[in-house]
């Protein structure tokens, strides 16, 4: 029959926590790609509809800057 020394029981004790613990870490810690790629998704629709914006704002410009030079009144929008 076996028998155990307290010392054998904590030294028992010591590697259960150990494996315990970095099991708890690792899982932790492990990436969730599903959100990584939904935000991914987000800032690049967020830049996209940034870009559409900026280029609708250059072209309104562009239109009554030739409005202006053919001699039309000041129609542009107040902001």
């Amino acid at each position: 029959m076996f028998r155990f020394t307290i010392r054998d029981v904590l030294w028992l004790t010591v590697v259960v926590g150990l494996a315990c613990g970095w099991a708890l870490e690792a899982n932790r810690s492990r990436v969730d790609w599903r959100k990584v790629r939904s935000r991914e998704a987000g800032f690049i629709e967020m830049l996209r509809l940034e870009t559409l914006r900026a280029d609708s704002e250059a072209r309104t410009n562009e239109y009554y800057e030739r409005v202006l030079a053919r001699g039309g009144t000041d129609a542009a929008p107040n902001p």
